[in-house]
Order: C-alpha cells, then structure tokens, then sequence
C-alpha cells in the first residue's frame, strides 16, 4: 500500500466523518423543529414542580462548553483531518446535550409568575412565545454548526 493511498482513504475517513456529523445535526434541528409545533399552540408542558430557574445553569454551561468546541472546530479546520474529526465529534456531541438541556427548559418557561408579563398577552401566550423564541435560538445555533460542518467535508488537506 503506498503512503498516498492511505491518506486518501484517512481524508475519506474524515469526510465520512463530517458528514455523519452534519447528517446528526440535521437530525437535531429536525427535533427541535418538532418540539416548536408543540411549544407554538402552547401544548409544550413541564411535569413536575421545577422552575426553568433550574434548567438555566445546564443551558449557560452547555453553552459555554459548546463555544468551546466551535474554537476547536475551527482550529481543526486549519490543521489535520483527525483533529477536524474529532472536533466535529465533540461539537456534534455538544449541540445534541443543548438542545436536549434547551427543551427540557423550554418546557418550564414561564412556569413562574413574573410581574412583567404583558396585561395584553395571556400568560399562557407569553409562555408559548418565550419556549418558541428560546427553541429557536438552539436552532439557529445547530443550523451554523452544521453549516460549517458541511462546510469543513469538503475541505482538502
């Protein structure tokens, strides 16, 4: 086998990879697509006496840990196939825990009585608007990253 030969099936391995990793992301955004049919007529309900108070530490540090990855994501796109993987991995890994961390949220949204809530808006509509807005937000995120990832598969190192 020459030295060529396997670094084309190495390349082909990440591109594999990457796709596999965009293909995953898809699936995440599909399910969070899912989840904004139920939030928007105002059917998307939390059980149990928690408040979204204790789902919001998850989401921040999720979210921190998945800024953390997209560096790593970038980083691997400038250097090697195996490090562009295995960030791809890590970033994939990261969106599907926020977007897990961002629905059981959502559910509790609004969940407290806040003073603030509209006079003109029923706080049932005011909770369905604040769980889509915020299932959303996740989502724009998952569609970047798996735009970027489709991105780095066609990439040639």
């Amino acid at each position: 086998i020459q030295i060529s030969q396997v670094l084309a099936a190495l390349q082909a391995g990440t591109r594999g990879t990457c796709i596999h990793a965009a293909s995953t992301v898809s699936g995440v955004i599909g399910d969070l697509d899912t989840t904004i049919m139920f939030a928007t007529p105002g059917t998307l309900n939390a059980d149990g006496d928690e408040a979204f108070s204790d789902h919001r530490e998850n989401i921040l540090r999720t979210a921190k840990s998945l800024v953390e990855d997209k560096k790593t994501l970038v980083a691997g796109a400038a250097s090697n196939q195996e490090q562009l993987a295995s960030a791809a991995f890590s970033a994939v890994m990261t969106i599907t825990q926020l977007s897990l961390c961002v629905k059981q949220g959502a559910a509790f949204l609004g969940s407290e009585q806040h003073s603030s809530i509209s006079l003109t808006v029923s706080h049932a509509e005011c909770q369905s608007i604040l769980q889509v807005l915020l299932i959303n937000a996740v989502k724009d995120v998952a569609s970047a990253l798996g735009e970027f990832i489709s991105a780095t598969k066609n990439k040639n190192i």
